[in-house]
């Protein structure tokens, strides 16, 4: 995260709000909601932390997937979206 926030020129909380629909690995960019002010932006993707990134949201994806197979890895969410949406818990 450090790396990122120096890196990238990331603030704190836009580091921790980062999703992985904001990197965007083939233009080498992050793109930023909501920074200060509210504004969005779009900064840098270090070169030099793209391996990590790749290795780190892989890693994540392969342990959610297990939990899964576990019957774990779910989130809450309010009953009336599960009515609807009741896949939503589990991606």
């Amino acid at each position: 995260m450090t790396n990122l926030m120096y890196g990238g020129g990331l603030r704190v909380n836009e580091v921790v709000s980062l999703r992985i629909k904001d990197i965007d690995f083939d233009n080498k960019r992050l793109i930023v909601e909501n920074g200060k002010g509210g504004k969005s932006r779009v900064t840098v993707l270090p070169k030099s932390l793209t391996k990590a990134l790749e290795l780190q949201i892989n890693n994540t994806y392969m342990q959610h997937q297990a939990d899964l197979r576990r019957g774990l890895g779910s989130v809450y969410i309010s009953d009336n979206i599960a009515v609807d949406f009741p896949e939503f818990a589990r991606h």
